[in-house]
């Protein structure tokens, strides 16, 4: 059950992040003249990220094993997308971390990269996907069994 909840905060928190880069590019493709990179990496992959990992950490919480299956996908695009940033980088297609120097753009990489690796770790692991598919005491859309207001009332009480 942690490693699942762990995954799908971090998660959440990947496509919340995803979320803010797609925004952050739009209004820069608004503001600034942007090539084919920025529209591709920026809004493409940042749209697809942000949209398999919102839904899936949600679904992933609820005990949904497409949610386990979206959060794979989203990290993976994510990974994909630092991988880009990367080879970009170091090919001069765009400037690394909106101008900032390479050692910048470094540090902020490792605080992308290194959530995500976790996230995919936490997600893969077997307790995460046995708390999915089996989880312990039921599943969320079952009813509950009788409990103590189910039961009849006794009147005298200590009968």
């Amino acid at each position: 059950m942690r490693t699942a909840v762990a995954a799908g905060v971090l998660a959440l928190l990947g496509g919340l992040w995803h979320l803010f880069g797609l925004i952050a590019a739009a209004v820069g493709l608004v503001t600034t003249q942007a090539g084919w990179y920025q529209l591709v990496v920026g809004l493409g992959l940042n749209l697809v990220v942000s949209a398999l990992l919102l839904p899936g950490s949600i679904m992933l919480l609820r005990r949904r094993p497409y949610g386990r299956l979206m959060v794979i996908a989203g990290v993976c695009a994510a990974l994909l997308s630092y991988l880009l940033a990367i080879l970009s980088g170091l090919a001069g297609l765009s400037e690394s971390a909106a101008g900032a120097s390479l050692a910048m753009a470094g540090v902020v990489l490792m605080l992308t990269l290194v959530p995500a690796v976790v996230t995919l770790g936490l997600v893969l692991v077997p307790a995460t996907s046995h708390w999915v598919n089996h989880g312990s005491g039921g599943s969320p859309d079952q009813p509950l069994g009788p409990g103590y207001a189910d039961r009849p009332m006794e009147w005298p009480p200590g009968r």
